[in-house]
């Protein structure tokens, strides 16, 4: 589901091990960030943005002293 979501059917395994090696709310984040993004301003692909975007939100979960804050990493550009 998460492929179709994101254009890429090809993409499902590779999805699914992101998926699987990150927590869930950096990747309900990273879907509605994703989604809300128009085709035309997404250089390579929806599941490629979606991948760097969940890729730079758990980084920066991970570097912080503070919780989680989905609002505050910028989106891959």
């Amino acid at each position: 589901m998460l492929a179709e979501l994101l254009d890429d059917p090809s993409g499902e395994l590779a999805l699914r091990k992101l998926v699987d090696r990150h927590p869930r709310a950096v990747i309900e984040h990273a879907l509605r960030r994703t989604l809300a993004v128009p085709r035309s301003h997404i250089k390579r692909s929806r599941a490629a943005y979606f991948t760097a975007l969940v890729r730079a939100l758990d980084s920066h979960s991970h570097s912080s002293s503070s919780p989680y804050d989905p609002s505050s990493p910028p989106a891959p550009s």
